[in-house]
């Protein structure tokens, strides 16, 4: 990673049965928020891990023009490795992942199959965690509401050329998909 400081997520330390619903939806282990891009990612990419950085290129200045000089350095993506799984399982979850945004009864189809959002071929995974949050005694009941995805999916004939995740904590469900549409719309236009 070309950031320093990125943490690492929480793995459950007691595996007991009791823990193991939570397990099965997701709650058990945490995951920060460049894991979880990393996953979508790798996904996107047909099994293939690469490696997160932020920087594509540093390009030389022209002085007195208002234009991109030559590139100085550029990144290349770097393949870490493939994930050891058959090819069949990986595009089972691709299609999961469509039916979530393409499909009705998908979590996200019923939000982001208008225009303009239906155009850019969004795929991905959607997920809700309840959180309780405590200020000067009171407790308050919240949500934090997890939008992975990637676009555009054209069966996969093509890299995808944009993987991304929303993350929100909100009170009220309403901001939450605001936020999210609103925030799909600047990563794809």
């Amino acid at each position: 990673m070309d950031f320093p400081y990125e943490a690492t997520g929480y793995k459950g330390e007691h595996p007991k049965a009791g823990n193991l619903l939570d397990y099965a939806i997701g709650q058990y282990d945490t995951y920060t928020t460049l894991q979880l891009a990393q996953y979508v990612s790798t996904i996107a990419n047909n099994g293939y891990r690469v490696r997160p950085h932020f920087l594509k290129e540093v390009r030389e200045p022209i002085p007195g023009e208002d234009q991109l000089g030559p590139v100085n350095r550029a990144v290349n993506t770097e393949v870490l490795n493939r994930v050891d799984m058959d090819e069949k399982y990986i595009k089972r979850v691709q299609e999961g992942f469509r039916q979530v945004f393409q499909e009705p009864g998908g979590t996200a189809f019923r939000h982001y199959n208008t225009a303009p959002y239906n155009s850019y071929h969004i795929v991905g995974k959607t997920g809700t965690a309840q959180n309780e949050v405590f200020e000067n005694g009171h407790k308050t009941e919240t949500e934090n509401h997890t939008l992975v995805a990637y676009a555009p999916f054209d069966d996969q004939k093509s890299p995808s050329q944009y993987s991304f995740l929303i993350l929100v904590k909100v009170w009220d469900i309403r901001t939450i998909i605001t936020l999210q549409r609103e925030s799909l719309k600047l990563i794809l236009t």
